[in-house]
């Protein structure tokens, strides 16, 4: 799936489909991406190794995968500064 969501990327980068924000290698926007999923390559890796030994631990793994990608944890601690 990141390999996926890697080469949509590089292909709308290509072809100017991307907001601008997105579209400056430089940005900010950019590296909070890659900061986020880059980690995730590897933990999809060791997940599948896992997977070949204890299925069950690697489906516990898939799902912490996901929740550290759909979390947006910036947000988050901002609201619990907040309070």
């Amino acid at each position: 799936m990141r390999l996926l969501l890697a080469g949509l990327f590089a292909y709308a980068s290509a072809q100017g489909l991307l907001i601008e924000a997105l579209a400056r290698p430089d940005s900010e926007e950019v590296a909070a991406v890659r900061r986020k999923f880059t980690p995730t390559i590897v933990a999809y890796a060791a997940t599948v190794a896992v997977g070949l030994l204890i299925p069950i631990a690697a489906v516990a793994v898939y799902f912490g995968i996901t929740l550290f990608v759909v979390t947006p944890f910036r947000q988050v601690i901002r609201l619990l500064r907040r309070r």
